[in-house]
């Protein structure tokens, strides 16, 4: 066994380098011998990233010539991991902190501890100090999810036998979509809440709310139209999920035009509007094919 195995840490980086650069310091203070950061770049704009160059080079570097978004970006950084010796890949979003100093090998212990296990994850609070994800799982489509979803660890063989995160669905429902193949595999899912990090939230979508509107609504159709048919759901099952998880941006996009914010409710309802459609249309092979999960 190897002494000290090695964790590959994958940020993706689009124009929010203050966020970036809080969260490489706080990995560097963690305790872990072997632990490799590598920040992808998704194509931005701002020239904050020749800071990032500057101030990090020791860090490993991977820039996109345009922008792929967060399924494909993480897929680059999952393949230069995997190229570069990998055995835990950390995927993990920008906009975290506070990590804590013995975080890798605690992460590292539960692996070692049961080989089935393929994914690790953690106690998760927000930048106030109010927790995100502690040890109550979540049920989402009949699923339990007990890892924080904005970042866990993963083992490199899981990648190597399942493939990566579904570039199709762009962002959302991606780590929901990956578990369930990895434990149709025979892997399980980890937490270990005596360690934890923060996380601020929201930077990457908060800014285009008909897009990520849109793109959730979507996904959140593509997704309970998969359970459904893996499990052999019924059709108003499978609606009863849509209605549950849309249910508070429609409360959200009423209480907007309530407050006469009539951009942000036509932002909202137009989203809805759009993903419900593209959700409910889209032919099931082309989203859950499997070249969009090919490394």
């Amino acid at each position: 066994m190897i002494s000290n195995p090695k964790f590959y840490v994958v940020l993706l980086n689009h124009n929010n380098y203050d966020y970036t650069k809080d969260c490489i310091n706080s990995l560097r203070s963690c305790s872990y011998p072997n632990v490799n950061i590598l920040v992808v770049d998704d194509f931005s704009t701002d020239r904050d990233i020749d800071s990032l160059l500057d101030d990090f080079s020791d860090i490993e570097f991977v820039q996109n010539a345009e922008n792929l978004h967060y399924c494909k970006s993480f897929n680059v950084g999952i393949r230069h991991a995997l190229s570069h010796g990998a055995d835990y890949i950390f995927l993990v979003n920008n906009d975290t902190k506070d990590f804590s100093v013995d975080y890798f090998e605690v992460i590292l212990s539960e692996f070692l501890r049961d080989p089935s296990v393929g994914m690790v994850g953690s106690k998760c609070i927000d930048y106030t100090g109010g927790v995100r994800r502690d040890d109550k799982p979540s049920i989402r489509f009949g699923l339990t999810m007990d890892t924080p979803t904005e970042g866990y660890v993963i083992k490199a063989a899981v990648f190597e036998k399942i493939g990566g995160l579904n570039e199709y669905l762009i962002i959302y429902m991606e780590d929901l979509d990956f578990i369930l193949r990895m434990r149709e595999v025979g892997y399980s899912t980890k937490i270990n809440t005596s360690i934890s990090f923060a996380h601020m939230g929201g930077v990457a979508t908060s800014k285009r709310p008909f897009y990520s509107t849109y793109l959730r609504t979507r996904n959140v159709v593509f997704f309970a139209r998969k359970v459904a048919v893996h499990d052999k759901r019924s059709s108003l099952w499978m609606l009863n999920q849509v209605r549950s998880n849309i249910s508070t941006t429609m409360l959200v996009s009423l209480q907007s035009l309530l407050k006469g914010d009539l951009l942000r409710f036509s932002n909202l309802t137009r989203g809805v509007v759009k993903g419900l459609h593209e959700g409910f249309t889209t032919p099931y092979p082309v989203v859950w094919s499997d070249k969009n999960v090919s490394l």
